[in-house]
This record gives structure tokens, C-alpha cells and sequence, in this order.
């Protein structure tokens, strides 16, 4: 595999004419340093997605780029290269790459904000550009599905209450609203750490 750099690959590709199609269709994957993306990113609000994902594509540290399509979930050598880039990672993953992708989204949202505001705030704004608002209704119910069954059994509540582990992902994306609803939550789904030690 050739090895590239962002400068290298732009040079590279700047030996052709402008315009020129690329007939292979790309899709990209990156890690970020978090503590950059927190700061830049917390308490403000965004016009668009792509200024958002602009400021984390700017504190990337890693970047891999695939062959393929994510909508049409297509990439090549996704399960070699993705362990590296998504904590929690499966082969032939049930979720698909654009699940995972959106559940990494969501889970930095909650990072960086307050479980209100992401819920209700004005950061909901942002999550409605993305297309994520469904998804962020879905984990509210399931966080207080889990806190009401808790109470109702008298029972401590072991999951954190903003949903997201300490290997940052957010773990009712991975647990059914029947699971929240009638099991106590003890256990990370994603990375298996375990909330009742």
C-alpha cells in the first residue's frame, strides 16, 4: 500500500487537470483529538454540518480513506481497518458503518455538552441539521426507562446518567428500549466495563 500524507496525496493528485472526475467512489474515516474538538466546539452553535464537521476534520490525527460508499455499504477492507478508528468495532456488525458513524456523533455531542442541551438546548439544533434528532428522542426514553425502572425497584442506578462509558461511546445506542425498561443497566455494551464494581 502506497503511503500517503494529506500534502503528498493533494500533490499528487495536482498532476492531473483540474476537475478532472475521480471514477472511484471514496468515503473517509478519521480519529480526532477530543480536547481540541471539546474546546473549540463547546457551548457554540453551528450554521451547518459541514462547519461542524469542519472543526473535527481539522484536529484529525488519523485518517483512512476507503473505497466505496457508506450509504450504499460498500467500503472495502472495512472490518481490517475500522477496529482502529471506532471503539467496539464487530466484524459484519449488525448496526452498519452509517449507524456506528451516527452513534460516534451523538456520543460526542453528550461528550461535549450537557445531557439538557443536547436533548432540548440549543445544541438540539445542530443534532436536527444532522438528522439525528430521532436517535437522541431514542436514547432520552431509554435514559429514563432506565432511571424509572431503577427507582421502581428500589434499585441503584449503575449507568451513567448522560449514557456515555468512559471509552466515550453512548451506550443506549446498543441497548433495546426493552432492555432499559426492565433490566438494570450494568455493563458498557460497547468496551464491557462493568458500572457495579
Amino acid at each position: 500500500m502506497t503511503k500517503y500524507t494529506t500534502t503528498s496525496l493533494i500533490k499528487e493528485l495536482e498532476k492531473f487537470p483540474e476537475d478532472l472526475p475521480i471514477e472511484t467512489e471514496l468515503a473517509m474515516v478519521y480519529n480526532y483529538d477530543d480536547d481540541k474538538v471539546i474546546e473549540e466546539t463547546s457551548g457554540k452553535t453551528f450554521k451547518d454540518e459541514d462547519e461542524l464537521y469542519g472543526i473535527y476534520s481539522k484536529h484529525a490525527t488519523e485518517l483512512a480513506i476507503f473505497e466505496g460508499s457508506w450509504e450504499e455499504d460498500n467500503i472495502s477492507d472495512l472490518n481490517n481497518i475500522m477496529p482502529k478508528y471506532v471503539v467496539g468495532w464487530e466484524v459484519d456488525d449488525h448496526c452498519g458503518p452509517n449507524a456506528i458513524l451516527k452513534n460516534d456523533i451523538i456520543s460526542a455531542f453528550f461528550n461535549c455538552y450537557a445531557y439538557d442541551d443536547v436533548v432540548n438546548g440549543e445544541t438540539r439544533k445542530i443534532i436536527e441539521i444532522l438528522g439525528l434528532g430521532e436517535l437522541v428522542d431514542e436514547i432520552d426514553s431509554k435514559v429514563k426507562a432506565q432511571k424509572k425502572y431503577a427507582k421502581d425497584n428500589n434499585l441503584p442506578l449503575f449507568a451513567y446518567e448522560d449514557g456515555v462509558c468512559i471509552c466515550g461511546k453512548q451506550i443506549y445506542t446498543k441497548i433495546s428500549m426493552e432492555k432499559a425498561s426492565n433490566e438494570l443497566i450494568t455493563y458498557c455494551p460497547y468496551c464491557s466495563l462493568a458500572f457495579d464494581d
